[in-house]
């Protein structure tokens, strides 16, 4: 008996010294090898970036690229959380609007401590004068304290 038991875990160790992994397709290319990623027509990328330094001072930021657009419109805002109405209000806006192919805006803003704050970044791509594409990125919530 004992020399079977032997025998049985000796061949597991070799089958799993020796078994291939396997390797699972990635998430962000699709069978055919189409890359998976929001697909615009005008918009090239959007950057956004939001912070709070120890000091209470909030930094939003965003900038749009786009190809073949009369004029762009970058729209940043800080916005704190209401407990008592249980909404965002905006308390601060930043906003550019550029001829061309790229444009930015933000800037920055001293906050209260003990409250929650995000930033809502909202670009705009015309073309003859009409908004063709439109883009809005909510940053992730941070508590001042």
């Amino acid at each position: 008996m004992k020399k079977a038991l032997k025998v049985l875990l000796i061949l597991c160790l070799i089958l799993s010294v020796f078994s291939v992994p396997t390797l699972a397709v990635s998430r962000d290319v699709t069978a055919d090898g189409t890359i998976v990623r929001p697909m615009f027509k005008y918009i090239n990328t959007m950057t956004h970036y939001f912070d709070i330094n120890r000091y209470g001072k909030a930094t939003c930021s965003a900038l749009l690229n786009a190809f073949n657009a009369d004029e762009l419109k970058v729209v940043v805002e800080l916005q704190q959380y209401d407990i008592k109405n249980y909404e965002w209000k905006t308390i601060k806006t930043w906003s550019s609007t550029e001829a061309g192919d790229l444009c930015g805006a933000g800037g920055t803003w001293y906050v209260m401590s003990d409250n929650m704050y995000r930033s809502v970044a909202t670009g705009y791509v015309y073309v003859n004068g009409k908004v063709v594409e439109e883009h809005r990125m909510v940053s992730s919530v941070k508590v001042y304290e």
